[in-house]
C-alpha cells in the first residue's frame, strides 16, 4: 500500500511538471472559460437587443430571442470546453468555436 502511494505521488509530480507550462501560458483560456460558463446567459438579452436595434421590436422579441438562446448554448458550451482543455497547450493560430472572447464583445 505504501509503495502504491509513493508511485501515485511520483506520477502526479511528473504530470504536474509537464502540464505546468501549458497552464502558465493559457491563463486567458481559463479566464475566458470561467467568464463564458458563468455569464453565457447574457447572450440572450444582448442578441435580442441587437435584433431590436437593427430590425425592429417584433423581430427582436421573436428571432432575436431564439438566436440569443442558441448563442447562450454555444457560449456556455465553449466556456466549458475552454475549462476542460485549459491544461493543454493550443497552437496560437487555432481559434475556438466562438469568434468573440466574451458576450459583450
Amino acid at each position: 500500500m505504501k509503495k502504491l502511494f509513493i508511485l501515485l505521488v511520483v506520477v502526479t509530480c511528473f504530470a504536474a511538471v509537464t502540464i505546468a507550462p501549458a497552464v502558465a501560458s493559457d491563463t486567458p483560456k481559463i479566464e475566458r472559460g470561467i467568464v463564458n460558463t458563468s455569464l453565457g446567459w447574457a447572450e440572450l438579452p444582448i442578441q435580442a437587443g441587437k435584433a431590436i436595434e437593427n430590425k425592429g421590436i417584433l423581430y427582436g422579441l421573436t428571432i432575436g430571442l431564439v438566436q440569443g438562446g442558441f448563442y447562450t448554448i454555444g457560449r456556455i458550451g465553449g466556456g466549458a470546453l475552454d475549462l476542460v482543455t485549459m491544461p493543454f497547450a493550443v497552437h496560437p493560430d487555432l481559434r475556438g468555436p466562438i469568434l468573440d472572447n466574451y458576450a459583450w464583445d
